[in-house]
């Protein structure tokens, strides 16, 4: 539970402050003793029903043992959706897919009323779902457009009602369930169907995938499942707490998915300084930007001269494993039809339409441009690349918000989630897309921070506090 109390520390009133936060306390707490049970009661209910759309999401509804062996698969698996070539019959095809739905529908459906509200405060996510719909007017492949959209629209739908049905706690709580839980199937799929959940290659060696048709997408949904657990609190991590983060780590690093090495690093720095900033005011959370930014530049500087090494270190070359090329050719598909693009999860077909031009130009089969805005870019155009810079200006100004005025653990993990995603789209995209729990986490991200905001300031215009009188109680 959180209360956002008035007052600053030399406003003259400590004592009335005080007392109201004793009153506060003794309010929640009483409220607290009476209904805790069977809220936990409830939440542990809610929580397990929603384990299997989100383990469903975040397998991108395509578990690795749902066919052949994945040495054999060809990487023109493409992401979001069941990939082909695999065989997955009825329980894959129709009745795990259905039942997640189900789940997903009714839930929406007994909470109608809220979700619709909270779709017409979240304006620009909303339009950027409705947008990846009406793009099967102009698509290559309408059908294509319109099915997927439909299902991104769900699944924006449903991260709207999970901000809304849960807190911050219960949020980071059933996260951090989901990603136990895939951790422990990927590990039983590991050693009892290796043929499946392991990937080898001369280059990249063994890959431990797990239920995850490909390393790219394990060390990726891996890491942001992990993520929540990496909060620095005010009490001690428990044991189980512990666990979690060496085991899903672990998981992260044996996906040998390179990006998701150097993330989680950086993801752990993030979150330090979120952690130290706040100990500090507001000159000094300033002070501490400008010397974070200070030092990445001349650490970028740096790795200029050292290039070559660094990017050996990190299992990468100078075209960043034949990305640059590909930057290349995409933003020339991209110059044919800049507008609106070619249709929401239109572009990609293999060796028809414009993607076949980037196959034989790189002379490689892949399914997506290895760069968020510019996978956007392709399918909705400028109109809709837009639309998502506006969703991330947006959030990223909540965050900073939320930065300047104190911000309890499960804000933090969203200011956290924020950069997370704009460093793992420079080479990965991790956004906008159907069937994915990554893109859902997108969404509560931003619907979490603008929530916070908005609690922010009625607790200022109802008190008549200024910018700087803000004090968190997290209980």
């Amino acid at each position: 539970m959180l209360l956002i109390v008035p007052g600053g520390a030399n406003d003259g009133n400590s004592s009335k402050r005080h007392a109201k936060v004793r009153m506060a306390t003794a309010v929640i707490q009483k409220s607290t003793t009476a209904t805790s049970y069977p809220q936990s009661i409830r939440h542990l209910a809610l929580g397990w029903l929603l384990l299997l759309p989100l383990i469903f999401f975040a397998v991108h509804g395509d578990f690795s043992f749902g066919g052949p062996s994945n040495d054999t698969l060809s990487t023109a698996s493409l992401s979001g959706l069941v990939s082909q070539g695999r065989s997955h019959g009825f329980v894959g095809y129709i009745v795990i897919p259905g039942i997640a739905y189900s789940i997903v529908v009714w839930l929406l459906l007994l909470n109608a009323r809220r979700v619709v509200a909270q779709a017409l405060r979240m304006k620009l996510l909303t339009i950027l779902a409705l947008f990846t719909i009406c793009s099967a007017l102009w698509s290559q492949d309408p059908f294509r457009s319109t099915y997927n959209g439909f299902f991104y629209l769900i699944e924006t739908l449903f991260a709207f009602y999970l901000v809304l049905k849960l807190d911050q706690e219960d949020i980071l709580s059933i996260f951090i369930m989901t990603g136990a839980s895939i951790c422990v199937l990927s590990l039983i799929t590991v050693f009892l169907f290796p043929q499946s959940s392991i990937m080898r290659s001369a280059r990249d060696g063994v890959a431990w995938i797990g239920v995850f048709h490909d390393r790219t997408t394990a060390g990726k949904c891996m890491l942001y499942l992990l993520s929540p657990a990496i909060i620095f609190r005010r009490q001690s991590l428990r044991y189980r707490h512990v666990i979690y983060i060496l085991i899903m780590s672990c998981m992260v690093v044996a996906a040998h998915a390179a990006t998701a090495r150097i993330l989680l690093l950086l993801y752990v720095a993030w979150m330090t300084a979120i952690a130290v900033s706040g100990r500090f005011g507001r000159r000094s959370l300033l002070l501490m930007a400008g010397i974070f930014l200070v030092a990445g530049v001349l650490i970028a500087a740096a790795g200029v001269q050292l290039l070559p090494q660094v990017l050996g270190v990190l299992g990468r070359n100078a075209t960043l494993s034949g990305r640059t090329e590909i930057w290349s050719l995409v933003l020339g598909s991209i110059a044919k039809r800049p507008l609106l693009g070619y249709g929401y999860y239109a572009f990609w077909q293999g060796l028809k339409g414009e993607s076949a031009n980037l196959i034989v130009g790189t002379h490689w089969v892949f399914g997506y441009a290895h760069n968020g805005i510019m996978e956007i870019c392709l399918q909705l155009g400028l109109v809709g690349t837009a639309l998502f810079l506006a969703t991330l200006f947006q959030a990223m100004g909540n965050a900073w918000f939320c930065l300047r005025n104190g911000c309890p653990p499960g804000v933090q993990w969203y200011i956290g989630l924020i950069a997370l995603t704009l460093f793992y789209n420079i080479d990965e995209s991790t956004v906008l897309w159907p069937i994915d729990l990554v893109s859902i986490i997108y969404i509560v991200a931003c619907c979490g921070l603008a929530t916070a905001v908005r609690q922010i300031k009625s607790v200022r215009t109802a008190e008549g506090m200024d910018n700087r009188c803000l004090t968190y109680i997290t209980y």
